[in-house]
């Protein structure tokens, strides 16, 4: 360490010196005799503060020792006997220790212990309390033991003259010392030195006067026994004013009251002789400072509590004013109402596209006429609010709001209901997003209509390809054993002919196949949804269905699925493609075997789709849901548009989920098969 970083230490250990050599004067002054080990004990408190500044073990060694060899010089210098002085030293030495090593290891977070406060907390005052108690109560064992067993005479009960007198001192000049030590700090860090705000110094003016002519009457001019009074100064100061402020002003009079009970003035000046004159004093003293500091400690809690509870109610209006720009900002209406139907917030949106009245948006959710999009109206019970209620998620679906001036807007909406102490709690209102879809709508359904109107001008055509192929392929006539035709065998055709014609009857039915699953997505991404509750499993329900339609009743299993709120059309369409498909893609020779099954998680079923075909190679996974991507294009024995599986994720979609594939048998080398997971509205 270079010389301009020792010396503030160096000057910092030669001040703590000079306070502590100081006090022990003041100890050795309150002595009866050259016996006595004095009335008061000031030092010890000096000397716990002087150990707890210490950071290193060499420094607290230095500062021990330098303490021992302090009081062996003064007090042999001012006629105590060595008995005496050998007792003080090693009793002081287990006393300090101690104390420092409890209150380290019970109060890690105050000043010396490794943190930044002082005594501010009920909780740190009894801890240090019961430190300093055991601390100072082995020292008393320590030292009364040795003054026995040296034989020094010594007036007095002394291990509870030792006790008191050490206690006393320690929490009296400790705790002042370290709440300064706090103050010092604060002020230097924020660069400005106030001990009390400039509109509280005419009230602590008046706490000074009012102080000091209490403590004068009572402790001076009077032997009433008026020793009460003084609380009631002590309470005021440690309700109004800084707990450093609070401690100091206690410790200052009560420096006054022991030199007046010393001198033989006041209420306990009367009392027997001065050992137990003193002791009475130190009681009373250390009564009146704990009940300040518990006070004090107490208020400081409160303001603290409080402190946090505007911080969090500033935080809390933060986020709210936040949330409100948030959804103000939405292009999407948001309207929150209660379990009654009353409307309890909205934004801006929502009031524009709600505004079904001259004087604006109505007050409860029963005052607009929402309809299907057949045009019948939805009752009460069922708009999107209730049902959130009763349901507790409602997926998005559109209807149809009719206006006070009869015109009408077509709403995506999607409802939650809002729930007490997060979810599974009891419903206490709902929420509904809208958005206004009424011109995606009109587009898509003039693009589905331009669509349809392409198809149908496309089948017809087709259609007609079509037959005129079979009656040309018909026409050939048929082989020379009455079999089907073979290539070369009708007067007149060659197998080129023939092989043109069966081409030309594939590509005609594979061009009717894309057609057709492009109507369907087209359909499945902009079509009008109408959810309902749906069985997927069961004799009667949508799988079993599906598979029976496409004759595969043996080869596909359905074990228990939750019911679902879903658009039963599209739904049946998802259906139809992944089991087609898991019938298709089989390895030749291999009899298919599809399992589907399901489980509800919270408000939504999870099902999944396994079959034993060829399944997905890993790079592809993820692409089989584009348009128009088939994973096994190559091999020419199975067919296909390309468009099945971006169906199904279209329609997944629609309803607000996901959808996946991975390997029936992950782990296992060569394995085969594939699983489809997807999840759908719970029912």
């Amino acid at each position: 360490m270079s010389a301009s970083g020792r010396r503030p230490r160096v000057l910092a250990f030669m001040a703590w010196w000079a306070l502590f050599a100081a006090l022990v004067l003041v100890g050795r002054v309150s002595a009866v005799d050259e016996a006595s080990v004095g009335l008061v004990a000031p030092a010890a408190g000096a000397a716990l503060l002087w150990l707890l500044t210490q950071g290193s073990m060499p420094a607290v060694v230095l500062c021990l020792a330098t303490m021992a060899g302090t009081r062996v010089v003064l007090l042999a210098a001012t006629g105590a006997a060595w008995e005496v002085t050998l007792a003080v030293v090693v009793a002081a030495f287990v006393q300090t220790s101690s104390c420092v090593v409890l209150v380290r290891r019970w109060c890690p977070g105050i000043l010396g212990t490794g943190g930044a406060r002082s005594f501010h907390d009920s909780g740190v005052l009894v801890w240090v309390s019961l430190a300093v108690v055991l601390a100072t109560g082995t020292g008393a064992v320590v030292g009364s033991g040795l003054v026995g067993v040296l034989g020094a005479d010594v007036q007095g009960h002394v291990f509870v003259d030792w006790w008191a007198r050490n206690l006393t001192g320690v929490v009296l000049v400790g705790a002042t010392g370290h709440l300064a030590w706090e103050w010092v700090r604060d002020s230097r860090s924020e660069g400005r030195w106030v001990l009390v705000e400039r509109a509280r110094l005419p009230e602590l003016a008046a706490l000074v006067a009012v102080s000091g002519v209490t403590y004068g009457v009572i402790f001076f001019e009077s032997a009433l026994p008026l020793a009460f009074l003084p609380l009631t100064v002590s309470v005021w100061c440690a309700t109004r004013f800084s707990t450093f402020l609070a401690v100091l002003h206690t410790a200052s009079f009560g420096a006054i009251v022991l030199t007046a009970t010393f001198l033989g003035r006041g209420s306990f000046g009367t009392l027997g002789g001065p050992e137990a004159q003193v002791l009475v004093t130190q009681a009373y003293l250390l009564t009146l400072l704990l009940t300040v500091l518990a006070l004090a400690t107490g208020r400081d809690e409160r303001d603290a509590l409080m402190g946090r509870l505007r911080a969090s109610q500033r935080e809390t209006a933060g986020r709210a004013e936040l949330l409100d720009a948030m959804t103000e900002s939405m292009s999407e209406g948001l309207v929150v109402c209660d379990i009654d139907g009353v409307i309890v917030r909205t934004n801006a949106a929502a009031r524009t596209l709600l505004a079904s009245s001259a004087t604006g948006y109505q007050e409860t959710t029963q005052g607009y006429r929402v309809l299907r999009q057949d045009g019948t109206e939805i009752s009460v019970e069922d708009h999107p609010s209730r049902r959130a209620l009763r349901d507790g998620v409602v997926p998005a679906y559109d209807l149809v709001l009719r206006r006070a001036d009869g015109s009408e807007r077509v709403l995506s909406v999607t409802a939650s209901a809002l729930t007490a102490g997060g979810s599974g709690g009891e419903a206490q209102g709902a929420m509904v997003v809208y958005r206004d879809v009424t011109d995606e709508r009109g587009h898509s359904n003039r693009l589905t209509e331009f669509a349809e109107v392409v198809a149908h001008d496309l089948r017809g055509p087709l259609t007609v390809m079509h037959g005129w192929l079979d009656v040309a392929l018909a026409g050939l006539g048929p082989g020379p054993d009455g079999d089907a035709v073979t290539v070369g065998t009708a007067p007149g055709a060659t197998p080129l002919v023939r092989r043109a014609m069966e081409r030309a009857l594939v590509s005609t039915t594979r061009m009717e196949e894309l057609i057709s699953d492009l109507l369907i997505q087209a359909t499945a991404a902009s079509g009008l949804m109408e959810p309902v509750r749906c069985e997927l499993d069961g004799e009667d329900g949508l799988v079993a269905e599906v598979a029976g339609e496409a004759g595969a009743s043996e080869s596909v299993r359905v074990g228990p699925i939750p019911a679902v709120l879903v658009d039963v059309d599209m739904v049946r369409q998802l259906v139809s493609n992944l089991v087609g498909n898991a019938l298709k893609y089989v390895a030749h020779g291999t009899v298919p075997v599809v399992v589907l099954t399901g489980v509800r998680s919270g408000d939504r079923v999870l099902i999944e789709m396994t079959d034993n075909g060829i399944g997905v190679p890993a790079l592809q996974r993820e692409a089989i849901f584009d348009r128009f991507h088939r994973a096994h294009a190559e091999d020419t024995s199975y067919v296909g548009t390309g468009l099945g599986l971006a169906i199904c994720r279209t329609i997944v979609e629609r309803h607000g989920g996901e959808i996946a594939c991975r390997s029936a048998t992950t782990g296992r080398p060569g394995a085969m098969g594939t699983t489809f997971a997807f999840d759908l509205p719970a029912a």
